[in-house]
């Protein structure tokens, strides 16, 4: 009579499994997993310590395998985590509830209040000279008594109206032109006279859209390329008179605005 293996299968938790090897004896009646047993001892017949020696043998291998494929507790997110997300809750209903308020048009409008007062200007209007070693190299343009012109705020248009002056600006003869040189000494004249640089800056393509072709082709000469270039604009603010002072320059010219209207 021939003894064989038979497996038994026990499933544990997590997929893992532990094999029960238990020797048996093959009969001409039974299968080779099912032997016959003594009822009284539960043995097979003829092998009475199979009870002693396998029991304890599977009892061995289910702790181990109950060791390797215990399950992981679920992770806990740290108290950090709890904290943050209930204070990302609390900033985001904050945020529906006091809902951000953008500035109105009149908050976002340029405002001459801001622009200190200065002493009144001296000599006559234009008040200021094309610097020394640039000059007008066609014939000079007569001042207007009244004039329109839209001024760059940085943020928009600012139309003003009162006497206007325009002038080209190249260097003189026997001078090189440089567009660094000529916004210094623009720049330190009019501070020096107390005024305020408001904007330098490219007015953007929809913003020019704004300026009317009749305005466009009078003031022509003192312009500049504003549709390629940054736009500097100076305000002197006095007592009794706004100047509005604006210049545009390029590698190898510029133009220059300037018109005084009343405080």
């Amino acid at each position: 009579m021939a003894v064989q293996p038979c497996l038994k299968v026990f499933p544990l938790v997590d997929g893992c499994h532990v094999v029960e090897r238990v020797w048996t004896r093959q009969h001409t009646v039974a299968s080779p997993c099912h032997s016959p047993r003594d009822p009284e001892r539960n043995v097979v017949p003829g092998y009475p310590q199979m009870k002693t020696i396998a029991r304890p043998f599977v009892a061995l291998v289910l702790a181990a395998g109950l060791a390797g494929c215990t399950l992981s507790p679920p992770s806990k997110a740290p108290n950090g985590g709890a904290d943050a997300a209930e204070k990302t809750s609390s900033a985001a209903l904050e945020a529906e509830e006091s809902p951000s308020e953008e500035p109105s048009a009149e908050e976002a409008e340029f405002d001459l209040e801001s622009v200190p007062v200065a002493d009144a200007l001296t000599g006559d209007f234009p008040y200021f000279d094309i610097p020394d070693g640039y000059a007008n190299p066609n014939r000079d343009i007569p001042i207007d008594d009244y004039g329109r012109i839209p001024f760059w705020t940085g943020k928009d248009l600012h139309w003003v109206e009162g006497t206007t002056y325009q002038s080209i600006i190249h260097a003189a003869d026997g001078e090189n032109f440089s567009s660094i040189e000529l916004k210094k000494l623009v720049d330190d004249a009019i501070t020096e006279a107390g005024g305020v640089q408001i904007a330098d800056s490219k007015i953007p393509a929809d913003i020019l859209a704004d300026i009317d072709d009749e305005t466009r082709r009078a003031y022509v000469a003192g312009w500049g390329d504003i549709y390629n270039e940054p736009t500097i604009t100076y305000v002197v603010r006095t007592a009794d008179s706004l100047v509005w002072i604006h210049l545009c320059s390029d590698s190898a010219s510029a133009g220059w605005l300037i018109v005084e209207a009343e405080a």
